[in-house]
């Protein structure tokens, strides 16, 4: 593998640096150059560039600084920093023939490979805190496929299973903010209807692909309680046997104890 990204290196690394300054993308075999800017107005000591065979897939790395990709041809750049928070000595990169595999050396430091993510992986499990109008939808990410996916919740009356547009609600987790990590993640809905059947799922997307859990899970909200409850009754033992008449003008009288 190592002798595989040493030759990708000879082969690929291209003498295109500007010391403190813009680099041009070629396009149309050097009949046309536009200048590009992927780390912004500020002029940059860029040590190398590489590309895949067609020129669409970039990558440029900067001494004492970043590295930068692209996929179209330059038009548009992502900043990578495959060693942590802190800029380095970038000194050689390369590319192999479709740009899915790169390679990136700091001078007096590491090498660093990178490879195409890929689709990430998630679960859902059971709805919890569930009234009559709300509840918490729950799930976890299991896998980035090598980069952090952004997650969708959705929910509905209706089970929209693995097609987006065919779900009533949708909305970003609650928590943790997104893109995210492998880690739970939950999403607190509300406005529900009484006594009602709710389906639930999510997907997580990165570049590498979009992952869905295997099915939808269901819940039940709780039922309305109605009006207030009945007032209470008291009830009375009488035993006629026992309660005394008394006659007045002849008409007996009953009189409770």
């Amino acid at each position: 593998m190592l002798k595989r990204f040493l030759s990708i290196i000879i082969s690929f690394s291209v003498a295109l640096a500007l010391s403190q300054g813009f680099f041009p993308n070629c396009a149309y075999a050097a009949l046309v150059w536009t200048e590009t800017r992927p780390a912004g107005d500020a002029n940059k000591k860029w040590a190398s560039v590489a590309s895949d065979d067609d020129g669409s897939n970039l990558i440029a790395g900067v001494y004492g600084g970043r590295l930068y990709t692209s996929s179209d041809s330059g038009a548009n750049w992502t900043e990578r920093q495959p060693a942590g928070a802190a800029d380095k000595s970038w000194r050689v990169v390369a590319s192999d023939s479709d740009g899915s595999n790169l390679i990136a050396a700091v001078n007096n430091g590491r090498l660093y490979t990178g490879v195409p993510a890929t689709a990430p992986t998630l679960t859902i499990s059971a709805a919890s805190s569930i009234t009559t109008t709300s509840a918490t939808l729950n799930g976890d990410v299991t896998a980035t496929g090598g980069e952090n996916p952004t997650v969708t919740v959705y929910w509905g009356d209706n089970d929209g299973l693995q097609v987006a547009g065919n779900w009533d609600n949708n909305s970003a987790p609650t928590n943790p903010g997104q893109p995210q990590g492998v880690a739970a993640f939950t999403k607190d809905v509300t406005a529900l209807t009484p006594g009602t059947t709710y389906y639930f799922s999510a997907k997580a997307t990165n570049s590498g692909g979009t992952g869905w859990p295997a099915a939808s899970l269901t819940f039940n909200t709780d039922s309305s309680g109605g009006g207030p409850p009945p007032a209470p009754t008291r009830s009375y033992n009488v035993s006629f046997s026992s309660i005394p008449l008394v006659s007045r003008n002849g008409a007996p009288d009953i009189i409770l104890p």
